[in-house]
């Protein structure tokens, strides 16, 4: 069972602007080694160059606690 929920994930673009992804969830992650991995879908980047002033590309992605909190589990080190 996920316990990821669109409202967990909030990216900041290089413009300043914040969004939430469109779609996230741990498949097609089939690989034993990658099925820990949000796959996050969404309109979050364009095809320009960074360098080209049109660049529209994420630069921060935050885990925001909210009421259904994400819960981030894996091997203790």
């Amino acid at each position: 069972m996920s316990t990821m929920d669109l409202s967990d994930f909030q990216l900041t673009l290089n413009t300043g602007e914040t969004v939430v992804p469109l779609a996230v969830s741990q498949f097609p992650n089939i690989e034993n080694n990658k099925q820990n991995v949000a796959v996050i879908f969404g309109e979050l980047a364009n095809r320009k160059d960074s360098s080209d002033s049109d660049a529209r590309f994420p630069v921060k992605c935050e885990i925001v606690e909210d009421d259904t909190p994400l819960l981030l589990a894996g091997p203790i080190l």
